[in-house]
């Protein structure tokens, strides 16, 4: 498995690009996405998809850009009208290289808020990381 943080230092975002075998995905990809072709360039992976946690409202995103560069799909979570990409489903999952994602609808940030559970295809049933965006927990109500 390959996998990289990239910080955007000015607006305090990170994004996710994880590979295996010759195929990548980015999560909640930055506005200047060339970074992204570069890495998954000295993976020698195609980015296969790219994923959004949530509407950023505070920054300018790189979906469309990305996928247009690598002719990638965008997906993001149900709940707004994104005139672009395409809404998956709770639980709906996504194979490339030797691993999976798993979508699991997550609002409380925002309506649309979606994390993506990255699993090992070989052991489906041991989660090896979870994105969450900007979700956070539920505390207990006093």
């Amino acid at each position: 498995m390959l996998f990289k943080a990239v910080k955007s230092e000015v607006v305090s975002h990170i994004s996710y690009i994880v590979g295996s075998k010759n195929e990548a995905v980015v999560i909640d990809p930055r506005r200047d996405c060339q970074v992204y072709l570069e890495i998954a360039s000295k993976w020698g992976a195609r980015i296969k998809y790219i994923f959004e946690t949530h509407r950023n409202e505070d920054y300018v995103v790189g979906s469309l850009e990305l996928s247009r560069l690598a002719d990638s799909r965008i997906f993001h979570g149900p709940g707004l009208d994104w005139s672009y990409g395409e809404t998956l489903a709770d639980n709906q999952e996504f194979s490339f290289g030797s691993l999976k994602i798993k979508a699991l609808h997550t609002p409380g940030h925002s309506p649309e808020s979606t994390s993506y559970v990255l699993y090992e295809e070989s052991s489906a049933d041991q989660p090896l990381i979870v994105f969450t965006g900007d979700t956070r927990g539920i505390s207990p109500v006093e």
